[in-house]
């Protein structure tokens, strides 16, 4: 299941950025969410179902969460993303 998971993962989010920006986020899970809202509003991510979302999120929130009494800036340190934003 992770295997399928992180292939989901890296499918999704490497196609515009590289795996090493999500590793330093450290973000929690209500965070995560936010990120791949953002990524489907603005981005054009693909909208994802929502069991593989959940999994994602919790895949992301436990391998990549927040460190203990640290504060994160929501975005972290992230490049710019390169694709123009979805203009309504």
């Amino acid at each position: 299941m992770i295997t399928t998971l992180v292939g989901v993962i890296l499918n999704n989010c490497t196609r515009c950025h590289s795996q090493e920006l999500i590793y330093q986020n450290n973000l929690d899970r209500r965070q995560w969410d936010k990120i791949i809202t953002e990524m489907e509003v603005k981005h054009g991510l693909e909208k994802l179902a929502d069991t593989t979302r959940k999994e994602i999120i919790n895949y992301l929130a436990n391998n990549y969460g927040q460190i203990k009494d640290t504060v994160v800036n929501p975005m972290g340190t992230r490049a710019v993303n390169p694709l123009p934003l979805i203009q309504p």
